[in-house]
């Protein structure tokens, strides 16, 4: 008598069926357990046929990460626009003060002129003396005037890039370079403006000086609004930028939790097969037994 196994042909396939079944059980296991570190071989690689790349958890990441770097610039670029306004802020009272310096000093020299006029009538020498300390003391308020202007621009300095010192701002809203702001600088030193020194005895320096602080309170105010342009401009393409950010990172988790769902059912299913193939084939060896029992 054979010491042979013999297998039904029904049995046989079930146990072909358990095996594949078993095997396929593991592979999903496998692809769960690696779901974190990356994605499944038709998510990673591109179509071969139609040149198109998939989606990937770790794509959309990248891209916000790109993205982040760029809004760092733009962050950089806000801030300077935000330290430039402060010291203007600071400069125009400053100007508006000269203005207001100068124009006492041209009402003295008026005065004086006048004083002189009826001295000259009237034969008794004027004050001049008295004129002059005032005159002086006018001198000394302007050139005060002039050095806190100086320093006002120097606190417009914001890591290296001083727009009220005629630095150029270039805000980069994408990794082309076509795609940027340019933020011309300008010069707001007391020189800048046009408020250089001068001699406060003399009338005519004094009158040109008064047009020079009107001229200067007028580019301080248009500056000030192309400065308000621009920040508003590149708010809005940051706020864009981190929604941006936040919309790829919420695809990206969602892609994430996506793979972990369809692996999960998926394995769920092939158990599911496993545990029917393995009653399946606790039958159907049982049938057989029973057939050999009766042989």
């Amino acid at each position: 008598m054979s010491s042979d196994v013999v297998l039904t042909s029904a049995l046989r396939n079930t146990l072909i069926s358990l095996q594949d079944t078993q095997r396929s059980s593991g592979n999903g296991e496998a692809r769960v357990t690696s779901t974190d570190n990356s994605k499944t071989n038709t998510q990673n690689q591109t179509n071969s046929q139609t040149g198109e790349s998939v989606f990937t958890p770790q794509s959309l990441n990248n891209r916000a990460s790109d993205l982040g770097l760029l809004l760092d610039n733009v962050n950089q670029s806000v801030r300077t626009i935000e330290t430039a306004t402060a010291s203007i802020d600071d400069i125009k009272p400053l100007v508006e003060e000269a203005d207001t310096v100068v124009n006492a000093a041209l009402d003295t020299l008026d005065d004086l002129e006048q004083v002189i006029a009826t001295s000259a009538e009237t034969g008794e020498p004027p004050p001049i003396k008295s004129f002059a300390a005032k005159l002086a003391a006018f001198s000394e308020q302007y050139s005060s005037l002039r050095q806190n202007i100086d320093e006002a621009v120097e606190t417009a300095d914001y890591k290296g890039k001083n727009l009220l010192k005629g630095d150029e701002l270039s805000t980069s809203f994408s990794e082309s370079s076509f795609n940027q702001l340019i933020t011309n600088g300008i010069d707001l030193s007391a020189n800048g403006l046009g408020l250089t020194e001068i001699d406060f005895e003399n009338a005519g320096a004094i009158e040109q000086l008064a047009d020079n602080i009107q001229d200067a309170l007028t580019t301080i105010s248009s500056y000030a609004t192309v400065l308000a342009g621009d920040l508003e401009v590149i708010q809005e393409r940051r706020d864009f930028t981190e929604q941006t950010i936040n919309t790829l990172g919420v695809a990206a988790e969602d892609l994430s939790v996506s793979d972990y769902n369809e692996e999960g059912a998926n394995l769920l299913a092939l158990q599911t097969r496993l545990t029917l193939s393995q009653t399946q084939l606790s039958l159907a060896t049982e049938s057989q037994q029973s057939v050999l029992r009766h042989i």
